[in-house]
Formats: structure tokens, sequence, C-alpha cells
């Protein structure tokens, strides 16, 4: 089973404890296939960002932003 991007994040944010906000709801569904580490958020946030066509914006130092480019 291919994770969403929503699934994703939800497991992102419990394992470093940042908030992930998307900046399209439609984005939360988008399914990822192929590896993600999640061992590592930067690594995992890559992923997400070369495969979703967003950017990682980093308004705060407890916030992401993925925003479609």
């Amino acid at each position: 089973m291919n994770p969403t991007i929503r699934q994703i994040t939800a497991y992102l944010e419990d394992t470093f404890g940042k908030k992930i906000v998307t900046s399209d709801e439609a984005l939360n569904d988008k399914m990822i296939a192929g590896p993600i580490p999640l061992n590592s958020l930067n690594d995992a946030l890559f992923v997400i960002s070369t495969v979703s066509n967003v950017d990682i914006l980093r308004p705060d130092s407890s916030t992401i932003l993925l925003k479609r480019r």
C-alpha cells in the first residue's frame, strides 16, 4: 500500500514534533509510491518535495509548509 501525504506528514509530526501544513487540501490525498526515508525529517521532506512538486517552507522553527509550485 502506498501512503498518502497526509499519512506521511502525520507520522513525521509525531516523530519529529513539528507541525506540517499543506497549502492545498488535495495535496494531502496524493499517494507516494516508492521508498521514503522516515528516519530523517529532511530526507523525507526532500522526497515529498521532489515527487509531489512542492516547495518546503519553514516560516518558524516549529512549522513546515508544503506549498505547490
